[in-house]
């Protein structure tokens, strides 16, 4: 068997395997067969094209210095090479222990295989023509599929603008002082507060993104959602905030950064221009640039997911005068892991002590400089709405806060304590004035406070509940009820924990015990029971 001599020969060979590889991994992907954290259930058809286009591109980048300097041997060494990275960055993604030990064991078995047989022959004209017509056909899907339009002008609604900005994972105390004043740190949020509604005691109601978000814009509870980490899709007939607003004649539009909020989620209903980071779910789903995303947090921050000025600078196309009043609903994830910085974002702020961060590993000083950074492009949003010639109502609130090394947690989604559920909340009304509540509201009562005529709530019970992770991934149900200024938390089994929110700390007596019990008990009625089978982790805690 004649041997490729040529450069092009061993480097389309190599070519033709990265292909095969990038079809390998798309189908582990589709059917979720892939080994490591993967949380989300929705795979758009277009990552057929995408993770291939990116094995493609590995391979170039490994292929051409190999070949050019073996072009007897180049094929078998780039095919080595493709091969090991392939089998370490899946091991890698789960445990990182093994990876580059499993890295180059593969790399020298291949090796050994390849200098004892003949290397392989260039593909055929017809291999090529086949895999070009495969490329057609992943393209054909991407084309084909659904696009974000452009928001029409309607009638002239009555009404104010309407934005609402979801600052993802933010803590109320990564806001206020203990006094109730907005860092100083953080001018744009404390301009924002300075005529404006704040709520002391707002809280989410849930630990994670989707029943949190889900509440919010529906208003009803998250037991009620019909949403877990095995059902991420909103399928109730529940009219949301924007089909709301657009059934009264609003220009509706969203930029939106948490991968969790897709277009398969049913968090787009209602909206007419829907703008979503999504390469997360496609391009950022290859195991190698899992990793890279990792280690190199602006990759993670700028091509998975958008930054702060991203998202920023798309809104302010969508919030343009015009016939009609708009709603315009944002999610920043600055506050997320990996707590991405902008470069102008930098100066002070704390370097990372780990080069591969994770929620496991957070650290609080760059998480408060995350913070900071988006306060930076808040103030653009602000000054925006505020240019409007119609008068503009701001909602400034979080899905959920986040454990920074508190009661022996890192992360959300595992527990309801007030550091994952006490959120800020700022409402700017038109021509308001400074105020503030001090009685506990709930995310849930959004809806109704953006619809109601004079903009207000009235005081109510807090339920939150969520199906939470704990310490060995084993799933459990908790729901806590806030009454006045005390939490009942309750865990499957009975478990109760009652805290007193003034000091944060636990307590055995409270005058509302019993009646914290019997709105528990409520919760535990209309909520289905659990599926037998264990969740899906979702990567918030190891």
């Amino acid at each position: 068997m004649k041997a490729p001599r040529s450069f092009s020969g061993s480097l389309a060979i190599a070519l033709l395997a990265a292909l095969v590889l990038g079809l390998v991994e798309t189908t582990l992907i589709v059917t979720h067969r892939v080994t490591g954290v993967d949380p989300f259930h929705y795979v758009p058809g277009r990552i057929w094209l995408y993770v291939p286009l990116a094995w493609l591109a590995i391979a170039a980048i490994v292929a051409i210095p190999v070949c050019a300097l073996w072009r007897r041997r180049g094929a078998g060494i780039a095919l080595a090479i493709l091969v090991a990275v392939f089998v370490g960055c899946r091991v890698a993604v789960s445990s990182r222990k093994w990876a580059v030990v499993v890295v180059v064991a593969v790399f020298l078995v291949l090796f050994w295989i390849m200098s004892r047989v003949p290397p392989p022959q260039p593909p055929r004209p017809r291999v090529w023509l086949s895999v070009l017509l495969v490329l057609m056909a992943c393209g054909a899907i991407v084309l084909f599929e659904r696009r974000p339009v452009s928001p029409a002008e309607k009638g002239a609604a009555e009404g104010p603008n309407v934005l609402v900005v979801f600052a993802d994972t933010l803590r109320h105390d990564a806001v206020f002082l203990p006094d109730g004043t907005v860092r100083p740190e953080l001018p744009a949020l404390r301009r924002l507060a300075g005529d404006s509604t704040v709520y002391d005691r707002a809280y989410a109601a849930s630990s994670w993104t989707l029943p949190s978000h889900f509440a919010a814009v529906t208003g009803l509870e998250a037991h009620q959602l019909g949403l877990d980490f095995d059902h991420q899709k909103f399928e109730k007939p529940v009219l949301t905030l924007a089909e709301r607003f657009r059934r009264k004649g609003y220009r509706t539009s969203a930029v939106i950064s948490n991968p969790f909020l897709n277009e398969a989620s049913g968090f787009p209903r209602g909206f007419e221009a829907y703008e979503h980071a999504a390469r997360v779910l496609d391009l950022c789903r290859t195991a190698p640039l899992v990793l890279l995303g990792q280690v190199w947090p602006r990759f993670a921050g700028t091509v998975c997911g958008w930054s702060a000025s991203q998202v920023t600078g798309r809104a302010l196309r969508h919030m343009n005068d015009g016939a009609a009043p708009w709603l315009v609903v944002l999610n920043y994830m600055e506050a997320h892991d990996p707590s991405y910085l902008e470069p102008e974002c930098r100066a002070g702020a704390p370097r990372r002590h780990n080069t591969v961060l994770t929620l496991q590993v957070r650290e609080a000083p760059l998480y408060h400089a995350a913070v900071r950074c988006l306060d930076r492009s808040l103030g653009n949003l602000f000054a925006r709405a505020a240019a409007s010639r119609r008068e503009t109502v701001v909602v400034f609130t979080s899905d959920h806060g986040e454990h920074l090394h508190e009661r022996g947690f890192m992360g959300h989604g595992q527990t309801l304590y007030p550091e994952v559920l006490h959120v800020p909340l700022i409402v700017q009304r038109p021509a308001g004035a400074r105020t503030r509540v001090s009685d506990p509201v709930s995310l849930t009562q959004l809806v109704p406070l953006l619809t109601s005529p004079n903009l207000t709530i009235a005081p109510k019970p807090v339920v939150i509940s969520t199906l939470a992770h704990s310490q060995k991934r084993a799933r459990r149900r908790e729901i806590s009820v806030i009454r006045g200024p005390w939490q009942l938390i309750t865990s499957e089994g009975g478990r109760e924990e009652l805290l007193d929110l003034r000091t944060g700390t636990a307590v055995l007596r409270s005058p509302l015990l019993p009646q914290l019990r019997i709105d528990t008990a409520a919760v535990q009625r209309a909520w289905p029971r659990l599926p037998d089978s264990d969740f899906r982790s979702i990567g918030y805690i190891q």
